[in-house]
């Protein structure tokens, strides 16, 4: 018998249907072709609105695995880089949190302030691991000089979420697809 995992806690063991699959895949190719289509716009990104999308409306279990294979196929594009590593640590946990504030409520200024949070954090997060991996010595000047210098990219993106969580959230997350699948 298949023990309950984590992602189907509330209800008894679940297998994924072939449909759930396939929209986990659709996920993983929306993350993938919006990064693709907006990164010729520097720090201008739709993936942080998207997972938080997919993990508030469809729920954990499908918005954790398309994560993860957004991530895996970014390292197969790109290749194997150190900041793969922040991508692996963050999107996942972009997913997961954005599921249990939608536990606690589901007021669009929460998620805002959330996706303000989050994109801060990533920058930390970014900052940490160019330190770990820039140096053979990591000290905290250089993660300080490592976070000063992004700043303006940071800037950049918490601007990019405010505008898309402020225009594109509530519409979004009122499309057919999310009431059709949602958890």
């Amino acid at each position: 018998m298949i023990k309950p995992t984590i992602l189907s806690a509330n209800k008894s063991a679940r297998k994924y249907s072939t449909g759930d699959i396939a929209l986990i895949g659709l996920l993983a190719a929306t993350l993938t072709g919006g990064k693709a289509v907006l990164s010729v716009i520097p720090n201008v990104e739709v993936v942080t609105l998207l997972i938080t999308l997919y993990a508030v409306r469809l729920g954990l279990r499908r918005a954790l695995p398309a994560t993860l294979i957004f991530c895996a196929v970014e390292s197969l594009i790109w290749g194997f880089q150190y900041y793969l590593v922040t991508y692996f640590i963050y999107w996942p946990c972009l997913a997961v949190f954005a599921y249990l504030i939608s536990k606690r409520t589901r007021a669009f200024w929460a998620f805002l302030i959330y996706a303000v949070l989050m994109t801060v954090f990533f920058g930390i997060l970014s900052s940490f691991i160019d330190t770990l991996f820039m140096t053979s010595r990591p000290t905290f000047r250089f993660f300080f000089i490592r976070y000063l210098n992004g700043i303006p990219f940071y800037t950049a993106q918490i601007i990019c979420n405010i505008v898309l969580f402020a225009t594109a959230f509530k519409p979004l997350s009122e499309l057919p697809v999310f009431n059709r699948y949602r958890e």
